[in-house]
């Protein structure tokens, strides 16, 4: 069976990652330099300093949308509504570890996906534990 694949573009969204402030910088000029308007964004790796920073960054770069945005635990609710208002992010993908931190993402909870670890299997320790 022979699979086209036509519109690839469309289908293969580069990503905003890095665990340094010149990864993601470098990362923003480079898609800003190609005029690159929608991307993914994977917030992991970045504190709230530097988060704050990637955001104002965001706001004067040539993206426009962010479809999907991998978060961390200790991000707000206005966090998620900021990226949602200004980027129209409609997914918001965590871990096992941040079930429990669910409650101050309340009216984002159709939004969340559960982005699975190796091993496949979700702990129910970790799920429960506070």
């Amino acid at each position: 069976m022979v699979m086209l694949l036509r519109n690839f573009e469309n289908r293969i969204l580069l990503g905003i990652t890095g665990t340094k402030e010149k990864d993601w910088q470098g990362k923003l000029n480079d898609l800003s330099e190609l005029k690159i308007e929608e991307v993914v964004l994977f917030l992991e790796r970045f504190d709230e300093t530097q988060r704050e920073k990637i955001y104002q960054a965001l706001l004067n770069s040539s993206i426009k949308r962010i479809p999907l945005c991998h978060i961390r635990n200790d991000m707000r609710k206005e966090e998620l509504v900021f990226l949602k208002s200004k980027f129209r992010t409609e997914y918001f993908t965590i871990h096992e570890d941040s079930f429990v931190f669910l409650d101050k993402w309340k009216g984002f909870y159709k939004k969340l996906y559960l982005e699975m670890n190796i091993d496949n299997y979700v702990s129910f320790r970790k799920v429960t534990a506070r």
